[in-house]
């Protein structure tokens, strides 16, 4: 009777083992599973943190490259401002300095204009002195000449 007993016990003790056993295997199973599916989303989180590093990574250079353009372009745009700036300055040197000659040949031709009206003004007086001294020749010939007419009608009439 003790052999039975003992013998249901290792039985009993056996089929819960097997029971534990297989309970075990598939917990262990189950695991296996939540780690494979944890392992497949570890690795897609991976794949994806990669590819948006990348894409960042891209989009870093590309910005990179382009405020670097910005930057030659800018330098470019400040060189040739400067550029003109002194090319300015220089055409604005030249302006005064012409404005300066503009300037001192119209003084010189204002002196010349007032010398000649002096000069004008002078031959206009001398021409007049002239003028009226050959008005006073000119009377004193018709004087003359009246004088001389006279004369001659005296003498007609003396001869007639």
């Amino acid at each position: 009777k003790e052999k039975t007993q003992l013998q249901e016990s290792l039985e009993l003790a056996q089929s819960q083992l097997s029971e534990y056993e297989t309970r075990m295997e598939r917990e262990a199973e189950d695991v296996a599973i939540k780690l494979l599916k944890f392992e497949h989303a570890r690795e897609y989180t991976l794949a994806e943190f990669r590819e948006k590093e990348c894409l960042l990574v891209a989009q870093v250079e590309k910005l990179t490259s382009e405020l670097e353009d910005q930057k030659n372009e800018k330098e470019d745009i400040m060189s040739k401002l400067e550029s003109h700036k002194e090319k300015l300055a220089n055409d604005r040197k030249q302006l005064d300095g012409l404005l300066v000659e503009v300037q001192q040949q119209l003084q010189l031709s204002e002196q010349s204009a007032e010398s000649e009206r002096t000069t004008s003004k002078a031959r206009e007086n001398t021409l007049l002195d002239e003028n009226n001294k050959l008005i006073f020749k000119l009377s004193a010939k018709e004087e003359q000449l009246a004088s001389v007419q006279l004369m001659n009608e005296d003498l007609e009439s003396t001869k007639n």
